[in-house]
């Protein structure tokens, strides 16, 4: 399963290996996480036709089958479900990953400012 997931404040494409309730003790509520792997890529990846309008499509480009170490996270982390679509890059000459957010309102880099909770776009202010 893949996902788009909040780590180390980035908004990353990764592929998702457990989710895991962890209880420290009978009396504490347990705390849920997941265990994934980012998709691996760097600045070597040649840039596609959308790439100036990669952060408003929602879409990051990796290596195919290449990922970062496993990282534990907070469940709540995760953002939204991604599609990949898997193709060959004659330029790079090896297979490479778009990863595609299914959930884009164009708000998502910034869903934590205060700001978003001030107006709707009718203009009301939110209670």
């Amino acid at each position: 399963m893949f996902a788009f997931v909040r780590v180390d404040g980035h908004i990353v494409p990764c592929k998702m290996l457990y989710h895991l309730s962890l209880r420290l003790g009978d009396s504490t509520p347990p705390e849920i996480c997941t265990v994934l792997q980012r998709l691996y890529s760097d600045d070597k990846i040649p840039p596609m036709p959308w790439e100036l309008h990669a952060m408003d499509l929602g879409i990051s480009m990796s290596y195919a089958n290449r990922f970062h170490d496993i990282q534990v996270v907070p469940t709540m982390s995760i953002v939204s479900p991604m599609a990949l679509a898997e193709f060959y890059s004659r330029k790079a000459k090896l297979d490479l990953w778009a990863a595609v957010s299914f959930d884009r309102s164009g708000l998502e880099a910034d869903d934590d400012s205060p700001e978003l909770d001030a107006d709707d776009d009718d203009g009301e202010e939110n209670t």
